[in-house]
């Protein structure tokens, strides 16, 4: 499904791109911040035995408390609604009482598609300001092996031989560019039974997202690239690899750990974020001309 935004990125300039199934050899148990839902990221016949959180980054404290404040009446409604319109009795006056909000949200969705999310983001912007978040990679220091968090994160040793797998199967062991890019891949439907179909099927129906995260934050960690060093892959000491998601309904990609992205390459980022902004363009211009 990344195929045709691959070929017009290596269009736009001195890019190489490889295929690699989307959960990038990291099966695990993601669990998102602000939720309790454990998600398995990998394929159905795999079992992970690795467990990521997803957690507030250090000194974004404050981020976080004024999410947690508005969000808790968010989902106070949000399960509210759902219990009426599962409830016998007031499942038809509630269509009388929102009736019309629906009805203007699907005219919106109709219509006025772009207008329409741009409302919607801004109104889940308010509800939801944004928390700089990272997915915690490192395995806890645990003396008692039988103990709930002997399963949180990864060793230093596990952390090398999964990106040391993920690299030699995809062909990237020389010639690093300083910029790596790891595209994972999701989608966005409306009132779709089959949504979990256009979404990773590596990664259990969800998104690729954490999966890229968590293999970034471990090729970034000097530690690791030691371990690699003697395994002969040697990643030079200004290559950055970082996560992104690629929107397969809208061809957008999204740039993930941003806030891990040193001076040194931002330059080499913003260069990025435009080709594939125009990769994307080119992708939906090609796309457009299939449809009837």
């Amino acid at each position: 499904r990344s195929e045709g935004l691959r070929r017009h990125l290596e269009g736009l300039g001195n890019y190489e791109t490889f295929g690699f199934a989307g959960f990038f050899g990291v099966p695990i148990c993601y669990r998102p911040y602000d939720s309790d839902e454990e998600l398995l990221l990998c394929p159905a016949l795999f079992k992970p035995k690795h467990v990521v959180v997803e957690a507030t980054r250090p000194g974004h404290e404050k981020e976080a408390e004024r999410y947690d404040n508005r969000s808790r009446w968010h989902h106070l409604g949000h399960g509210l609604f759902h219990d009426l319109k599962g409830n016998n009795f007031t499942a038809y006056p509630l269509i009388d009482l929102f009736g019309g909000l629906v009805g203007l949200g699907f005219i919106g969705k109709t219509l006025f598609p772009r207008a329409y999310q741009r409302l919607r983001g801004k109104i889940r912007t308010r509800l939801h300001p944004h928390v700089p978040t990272h997915p915690m990679i490192d395995h806890p220091s645990v003396k008692d092996e039988d103990s709930a968090l002997s399963s949180l994160g990864f060793t230093l040793t596990e952390q090398a031989a999964f990106v040391e797998n993920g690299l030699r199967m995809m062909g990237l062991t020389r010639h690093f560019a300083r910029v790596v890019l790891l595209c994972a891949h999701g989608s966005t439907t409306e009132n779709n039974p089959y949504a979990a179909a256009y979404d990773c099927g590596a990664c259990g129906g969800n998104h690729g997202g954490p999966n890229a995260r968590v293999l970034a934050a471990m090729a970034n960690k000097p530690a690791v690239r030691g371990i690699l060093r003697e395994h002969g892959v040697d990643i030079p000491d200004d290559t950055l690899f970082i996560a992104g998601e690629h929107n397969t309904t809208t061809d957008h990609v999204m740039l993930l750990d941003v806030e891990e992205i040193p001076p040194s390459h931002r330059a080499d980022i913003a260069r990025l974020t435009e080709h594939l902004r125009q990769a994307g363009m080119r992708l939906a211009w090609e796309r457009a001309g299939r449809l009837p």
